[in-house]
């Protein structure tokens, strides 16, 4: 790995989710980090206000705070060659990142309700309708989208931040989410070429993935 002249520190839980993605890119840089991992329930809490908008992921650079996932993401991203400098790349970058947030939030509503909010899952059961039919509609758009620009990655012939973040709700959903992970198998082969893409990322990503647990 790189040996930064900075020290990085990835402050997160333990669990995938949003942090994955930066875990992702890092990792795939082969760029030397920290992490400082926080279990949910109590310790959370206990720490939950030392961070400026009270949540997590965020990365600390020489010891000054970096917070937001999608922000974290660009910032790392420029620094690292995944995110362009072209006006034009960077909009559909942006656009599909933001889109893949919003889809994000509905798929993991369900263990949010359940882990944080400690719900009883039959209180629960709508999320995962919601987390199935966002995923059919979600993969759906970009089925199409991939049909039509025929190109290796969700924005291009280059890895972009849009990758990682993509990638990294996909790998937690089949691997960790308590419901969903079964049904997301199901939906994703309707999709051939988004299918092809993911399988070709993950293969690509392998190294990335094992060091990123």
């Amino acid at each position: 790995k790189k040996k930064e002249n900075m020290s990085i520190k990835l402050h997160y839980f333990n669990l995938r989710a949003r942090g994955h993605s930066i875990r992702l890119l890092l990792n795939h840089a082969k760029v030397e980090y920290e992490e400082n991992t926080i279990a949910v329930g109590p310790d959370w809490m206990k720490v939950k206000n030392d961070y400026e908008f009270k949540q997590i992921p965020v990365v600390f650079v020489d010891g000054k705070e970096y917070p937001q996932q999608r922000a974290i993401l660009r910032f790392l991203g420029k620094k690292y060659g995944y995110y362009s400098e072209d006006v034009e790349e960077t909009f559909h970058v942006d656009c599909l990142m933001d889109a893949i947030e919003d889809w994000m939030t509905k798929v993991f509503d369900y263990p949010r309700q359940l882990y944080f909010m400690k719900k009883p899952k039959e209180e629960c059961a709508d999320a995962i309708k919601v987390a199935v039919d966002s995923t059919d509609a979600f993969f759906a758009i970009l089925e199409k989208r991939l049909e039509k620009q025929k190109s290796k990655y969700l924005c291009g012939e280059k890895i972009s931040t849009a990758d990682f973040m993509f990638i990294a709700v996909c790998s937690s959903i089949s691997i960790g989410h308590p419901v969903f992970k079964d049904d997301y198998a199901d939906v994703i082969k309707k999709y051939p070429l988004l299918k092809e893409y993911y399988d070709k990322a993950i293969t690509e990503l392998t190294e990335a993935i094992e060091k990123s647990g």
